[in-house]
């Protein structure tokens, strides 16, 4: 009976091919791993894909039992190619794509298709648009096909092309899903095997893959979401980060990347307040400012609860929308705001008009260098040296002005306070917007112990240019001087001066 007759009465009995094909013998020359050769009949049962295989001797007709390690691993592969199994080490998976050389150099990629005057060159999702009269050849070529494919289309393309009607084929398609890292299509194959073959002969071998499939994809679900959590790191979603984090840590305790999820737990927690301590500055001043505005222009906030707001409320007002901003707690917020460092610029608030409502006040803790002592030294330089014309009338012309001044002096002492119109609550009533803004700015400086006050500097008043008093000049008679006189500046009422604050 030749072999064909033979293969034909055993599938007549109901074996499968791969069944009937494994009942034949197979001659072959195996390499041990000492590094003897031995030939030899691998009879129609001596071929175990678990354990190894059964070898009668060319040379003295003996039956010689191998285990696969015995074997030297070419050899192994090739032994279980000739019985249809692929072996667990697959090589790298071929795809046949294009290879197009123009003057510029080589593309490789899928053929996909022409396009007016183009070949289209498709890697992936990227696609190259080749002008056909730039080509200088074209040919096939195999390549690793996932540097061109994606692994889930590799594997239904290997799927098309595969026989599929052995159990064994269905486990080698099950390996190259297992290369390809899709756990869920290796999974599906390898259980079709065992409902084919319940008797496969590496069952126990299957059963153990299913099992650590199953490991497989918790692993790569966690690991997905731990790259999750670092991409959200990147980006500065910390919340969100650590939110996935948390649930990272009650859904799988037991995994072996949590250590990798408590680290970016802390890495998170740093860069949050790295990020925050420089941002905090900046957001604070903002809010603090915005809230003052809203503050300034309620019509119906007097002058006294607007003053009490910006010593004891403000603070906790901006506290709590920095709090909503960052998704944090108010606690989190103090204790960023008072380790926020010192390193930002400093920045300044005028009382402005309404600096005479401080009363004595306005004229403590006043900055030396206020302006006024520098211009006195630089006057007292340029006396010293030789005078031009202009620079002589000048100074008959600041003589006169002095003599002027010295007239006024007699009817007011610069930096006391009198009472003239507009009361406190009226200055509130009629000052702009920006200018209740930035009191209320410049009292939370002072009085609210939540910022490093640096200095205390004037400016003179805008109204009076830092004389305490508006002049006029009365003439009864044009040809006559008449006499001039003055009255309070009802700005700065004779302070001279708008207080500003230089904070941090």
């Amino acid at each position: 009976m030749t072999k064909r007759m033979l293969l034909a009465a055993l599938l007549a009995l109901g074996l499968t091919p791969g069944e009937a094909s494994a009942l034949q013998e197979r001659p072959v020359i195996l390499r041990l791993a000492t590094g003897a050769e031995v030939s030899g009949v691998i009879p129609a049962d001596g071929f175990d894909e678990a354990r190894g295989v059964s070898l009668r001797r060319d040379d003295n007709g003996g039956l010689l039992r191998l285990r696969w390690d015995q074997i030297r691993d070419e050899d192994v592969v090739k032994i279980k190619r000739m019985y249809g199994y692929e072996g667990d080490e697959l090589p790298p998976i071929q795809m046949q794509a294009l290879e197009v050389r123009t003057a510029t150099g080589g593309i490789v990629g899928l053929d996909a298709g022409r396009e007016e005057g183009f070949l289209l060159l498709r890697k992936k999702d990227s696609v190259v648009r080749v002008p056909l009269e730039s080509i200088q050849s074209i040919k096939t070529v195999q390549v690793d096909a996932l540097t061109v494919e994606h692994p889930a289309a590799v594997f239904e393309n290997k799927k098309r092309e595969a026989d599929l009607a052995r159990p064994v084929d269905w486990y080698n398609l099950g390996l190259i899903a297992e290369t390809l890292t899709l756990w869920e299509q290796a999974r599906t194959c390898f259980s079709t095997v065992l409902e084919l073959d319940p008797n496969f002969p590496r069952r126990s071998v299957l059963e153990q893959k299913l099992l650590n499939l199953v490991v497989k994809e918790r692993e790569t679900e966690q690991t997905g979401v731990l790259a999750r959590i670092r991409s959200l790191r990147y980006r500065g979603a910390f919340a969100e980060a650590l939110a996935l984090a948390d649930e990272f840590e009650q859904k799988w305790p037991g995994s072996a990347q949590l250590g990798d999820v408590q680290k970016e737990k802390g890495l998170i927690a740093q860069a949050q307040q790295r990020e925050y301590q420089e941002a905090i500055r900046t957001d604070f001043f903002s809010i603090l400012r915005r809230l003052a505005e809203e503050k300034g222009l309620d019509r119906e906030v007097v002058l006294g609860e607007a003053m009490t707001w910006a010593k004891e409320q403000a603070y906790l007002d901006v506290q709590e929308k920095l709090a909503a901003l960052y998704g944090i707690t108010p606690q989190r917020v103090d204790e960023l705001w008072e380790t926020r460092g010192s390193a930002a610029s400093p920045r300044e608030a005028s009382y402005g008009g309404g600096t005479f409502i401080l009363g004595e006040k306005a004229k403590e803790d006043l900055e030396k260098g206020s302006g006024k002592e520098e211009k006195a030294e630089e006057e007292k330089q340029e006396a010293a040296e030789p005078e031009s014309l202009a620079e002589r009338i000048q100074k008959r012309l600041q003589e006169k002005r002095e003599q002027l001044s010295k007239k006024k002096e007699e009817v007011k002492k610069v930096g006391d306070i009198v009472d003239v119109p507009p009361t406190p609550e009226e200055w509130w009533k009629a000052a702009l917007p920006k200018d209740r803004t930035a009191f209320l700015v410049a009292f939370f400086a002072e009085n609210s112990g939540k910022v490093t006050v640096i200095a205390r500097r004037v400016r003179d008043c805008s109204t009076c240019y830092g004389k305490g008093i508006l002049q006029f000049f009365a003439r009864n008679d044009p040809n006559q001087e008449g006499q001039d006189g003055d009255v309070p500046c009802p700005r700065c009422k004779t302070l001279t001066f708008d207080r500003i604050v230089v904070f941090k």
